[in-house]
């Protein structure tokens, strides 16, 4: 039921067993099977091939009724395995999944001196794994670190005093990037030359006296033996070398016992419990695959990366806008062009950026590519804070951020609950540098007060606002309901589902567009209003649209567009900038009827285009009897001022009546 192939080396510390093994698929070995074979190699061996079966513990992906018998054979009799987590398997079937069925099972050998890795040379849907066994112990290669808990800092700073100028010119984009690199590279060679190499402190175990008395009647015993080996030295040493055992355990778990009762979970012991937790032995982590487009599989790391970057290349893109390239010149030249009639930037103060780094900034977060970290950034001395200070405020003055600092990692992310072989199952998590960090809180802090003063956001918008938690917005969606209930009304809402929200962007340009409003697009939003309104009053079909929302009164979508475009009109007619007056391209006649909309499409329209994941159409709904009376329709169906969406389309435009009055 198992085949086998060993071979025995001699070494110094004793025979070491070889074998190669093959477990058919067909068989199902139990537990006395494996047992029955790893006693046959002897206390020191290394078993490795197919064993047909999948278990987490060694980095599958499932679980087999095999692999289950094998881990409790291996846990019965002590063994280890090694394995490197990536399938070894791969079906030329591409509808089945990959997995790990090869990897080695060894006893009486210190896996921390073994290394296992995969070779992709040969053209088997079995791959190679080669294990390779090392006298001393491997040491880990570590993360890449500027700082460690041996660092002086006072050497930091007086070496980074030393490399600093502030002498640098700031007057235009290739400036500020080599100040960018300049200031980093200073930052990055005084670190390292503040930061010896650290090394593992050479443990000493203490041995108790009574044990060290029991070792040394042991060693007295054993030369009476080897002189006179009569029965009575014998019995003397025998029992000598039981008690030695038994006082050694008892050491060991008086030991432990007291290590355990140290461990805390709290800084003042340097997280001693968590530290412990990490030398406990853990499963093999699974490295799944990733299916390329072409429906083959990405099999090693580069093969993987290269995938992870077409696909991140076409997710970060903006959604196509649907405007012509004229129309986007436009709005990009008028958005291009600075506002003479506003007034400049605030600078920054070394005092508000220090602030920021020693409030606001964790540093326990994962620093950026350029391995600054948040301690490092609340090491540095004054001078460095100066030249911060100074590209900053280049950065206002230019209005330019430096590419430096727009390089992240990308961590990828499995999503709960996805295939983890599809390469839209993961959630990308960037690491930026720290300093760009540092830059996007100042710049939110002064765009705040903008906001605030303004009255630009409107007090019901809580999306990513500092106090405005979802408990608060839930409070004011059951208060409206409440109070719909007690006036007899109904209560209509539409919840919109942004997808890919976090990947793309929201809209095009970050604010609100002049585009055009086509007809088809102002339709597609007065056929929902009137399927919304519809159900809502329960209306028969012989009542048109138009009778329902005059006896409301509620406004269509015609006459809403028309009457912001006036407003909005008015407003650009007497705009200071050239290039906003021209983008009143006709006079909107205020008394002019509605009707005329038809006629030729709207410049003046507000859009912002959203991928929607539409509901379906909603249901007409039954008469409502309150108290024995009817319940009154609610006069608006507009939730936050924003007409809903098409239901019979995924990707449309949705309208807000968010133009400024």
């Amino acid at each position: 039921m198992i085949r086998q192939s060993s071979v025995t080396i001699e070494e110094e510390r004793g025979p070491i067993t070889m074998s190669a093994i093959y477990c058919p698929p067909k068989h199902l070995n139990k537990k006395e099977h494996f047992e029955g074979f790893f006693k046959t190699l002897g206390n020191k061996f290394f078993a490795g091939g197919d064993y047909n079966a999948k278990h987490p513990t060694w980095g599958s992906r499932l679980i087999t009724p095999k692999g289950r018998e094998l881990l409790k054979a291996m846990k019965a009799n002590n063994l280890q395995h090694l394995s490197t987590g990536e399938p070894t398997y791969w079906p030329t079937d591409r509808n089945r999944i990959p997995d790990v069925i090869d990897f080695c099972i060894t006893k009486g050998i210190d896996t921390k001196k073994c290394k296992v890795e995969t070779c992709l040379d040969l053209s088997s849907d079995h791959l190679i794994v080669m294990l390779t066994v090392h006298s001393q112990i491997l040491n880990k290669e570590k993360q890449p670190s500027l700082h460690n808990s041996k660092t002086d800092w006072d050497a930091f700073r007086e070496k980074l005093n030393s490399l600093i100028s502030l002498n640098q010119p700031l007057k235009t984009e290739v400036d500020i990037e080599t100040a960018v690199e300049y200031l980093t590279k200073s930052i990055q060679e005084a670190a390292w030359s503040a930061t010896p190499t650290y090394e593992a402190p050479h443990r000493k175990n203490e041995i108790s006296t009574i044990v060290k008395d029991k070792i040394a009647e042991k060693t007295h015993l054993r030369k009476q033996w080897k002189l006179a080996r009569i029965e009575e030295n014998k019995r003397k040493l025998n029992k000598a070398t039981k008690e030695l055992k038994v006082s050694i355990q008892e050491e060991q778990n008086r030991g432990i016992q007291e290590y355990l009762e140290s461990l805390r979970s709290t800084d003042a012991t340097e997280y001693s419990l968590w530290k412990a937790t990490r030398r406990l032995t853990r499963p093999q982590k699974h490295n799944p695959p990733i299916k390329n487009e072409d429906n083959t599989w990405a099999r090693n790391d580069k093969e993987k990366a290269i995938v992870f970057s077409k696909h991140l290349e076409n997710v970060f893109k903006p959604f196509p806008s649907g405007l012509s390239t004229q129309k986007e010149n436009e709005i990009t030249d008028f958005l291009d062009v600075p506002f003479q009639m506003e007034l400049p930037h605030c600078k920054f103060k070394t005092k508000e950026i220090k602030q920021v780094i020693m409030k606001e900034i964790n540093i326990k977060k994962a620093p950026g590519f350029d391995l600054i970290s948040g301690k490092v950034l609340q090491e540095l001395p004054e001078k460095c804070y100066k030249l911060i200070t100074f590209i900053f405020n280049a950065i206002l003055r230019t209005n330019y951020f430096p590419s430096t600092w727009k390089v992240a990692q990308i961590i990828t992310i499995l999503k709960p609950g996805k295939k983890p072989e599809h390469v839209s199952s993961y959630r990308p998590i960037s690491l930026l540098p720290m300093l760009s960090k540092v830059l996007e809180k100042l710049y939110v802090m002064k765009l705040n007060i903008i906001i605030a003063e303004r009255k630009i956001i409107p007090n019901h918008q809580f999306g990513f606002r500092n106090e405005h938690g979802t408990i608060e917005q839930e409070h004011r969606l059951v208060n409206q309901i409440n109070k719909d209930f007690n006036a007899k009304r109904y209560c209509s809402a539409a919840f919109l589902d942004i997808s890919q929200a976090f990947d793309k962007p929201v809209w095009t340009y970050g604010i609100q567009l002049w585009g055009t409003a086509c007809l088809s697009n102002i339709n597609i939003l007065q056929r929902f209003q009137n399927k919304v309104l519809r159900g809502i009053v329960d209306a028969p079909y012989y009542v048109s649209n138009e009778v329902i929302q005059h006896d409301i009164p509620l406004e269509s979508i015609k006459e809403v567009i028309h009457r912001y475009s006036v407003k909005y009109s008015e407003r650009v007619s007497v705009h200071p900038n050239v290039l906003a007056t021209q983008l009143n391209v006709r006079k909107v006649n205020e008394n002019a009827p509605v009707s005329d909309l038809d006629a030729a499409p709207l410049p003046l329209a507000v859009f912002r285009y959203f991928p929607i994941i539409a509901p379906p159409p909603p249901p007409l709904h039954a008469p409502l009897i309150l108290r024995g009376k009817s319940a009154q329709a609610r006069a608006s169906v507009f939730l936050n001022s924003t007409s809903a969406i098409n239901p019979l389309r995924k990707n449309c435009a949705v309208w807000t009546s968010g133009i400024p009055e």
